[in-house]
């Protein structure tokens, strides 16, 4: 073979590398441009765009994020009022009313008036959309009676001077109960009743009669409803004993006396 044929075989050779290298320098390798030209630089991959919900676990009807954020707010702190509500979520008022007009159109909460304060109360639909279960009830209550029983509770175990509360407490054998039992330090057991209106004051009253309990306390929704039942109280001819017994307040006097206990 003379010098030019091999100097033209040895061309057609091309050095011998891995096969692996190959692969693997073929995926990574930059697209060559013509002589001249500037090399395309690679596309960047665009940042995630946020998401306009909250990563909680929500389920079935969909809620603005103001407006779950004020529904995880509700589940949260169930007893509070409006006020701090709107206060912890920074909200303006505009998106505060917004938010809660939203959750009453989806039937997830109920906006209840107690005096001049307003509760949000949930509804068994959105204790369903997070996944959680409503409080047990032991008899059947509305919605309402139900969460002031909640709330005269979450007051009454606030006090000092209370080691135990309960809810619902039989007493005789007629099937009566009374809403809520506050079990005292020294022994002592307070009466409370919910009083939302003037239907049953006397009844309620009477039922407590001998069950050795020290006080019979009538929580009552508003100032209207807190003179008509102490008119009632009077004018039932009750036992002296009895009737010494019992007490007449708001639920705002029981909110008050929380807030300066805890220095709010």
């Amino acid at each position: 073979m003379n010098s030019r044929s091999e100097h033209t075989l040895l061309a057609r050779i091309e050095p011998w590398s891995s096969l692996w290298e190959t692969e693997a320098e073929g995926a990574a390798a930059p697209r060559r441009e013509p002589h001249g030209k500037a090399a395309t630089p690679p596309k960047a991959t665009p940042p995630p765009v946020p998401s306009d919900q909250p990563d909680v676990p929500e389920r079935g009807i969909a809620l603005s994020r103001e407006g779950s954020r004020l529904a995880c707010d509700v589940l949260t702190y169930p007893f509070d009022q409006c006020t701090p509500r709107r206060q912890r979520l920074d909200f303006s008022g505009r998106n505060f009313v917004r938010a809660r007009a939203e959750l009453e159109e989806k039937r997830l909460i109920r906006v209840i008036p107690v005096g001049r304060a307003l509760y949000l109360v949930p509804m068994p639909d959105l204790y369903a959309k997070f996944g959680q279960d409503p409080p047990p009830q032991k008899r059947s209550l509305s919605l309402e009676h139900s969460f002031a029983v909640q709330l005269a509770t979450d007051l009454v175990r606030h006090q000092p001077l209370v080691s135990r509360v309960d809810t619902e407490v039989p007493v005789g054998s007629s099937g009566a109960t009374v809403d809520v039992v506050a079990h005292m330090r020294d022994g002592a057991r307070i009466a409370y009743e919910i009083t939302l209106s003037l239907g049953n004051v006397v009844s309620n009253a009477a039922k407590c009669r001998d069950k050795g309990f020290a006080e019979i306390v009538f929580v009552c929704r508003n100032t209207q409803i807190k003179q008509g039942a102490w008119a009632q109280l009077r004018e039932a001819g009750l036992p002296p004993e009895l009737y010494g017994r019992c007490r007449v307040v708001l639920f705002s006097e029981l909110t008050a006396r929380k807030k300066a206990l805890h220095g709010e």
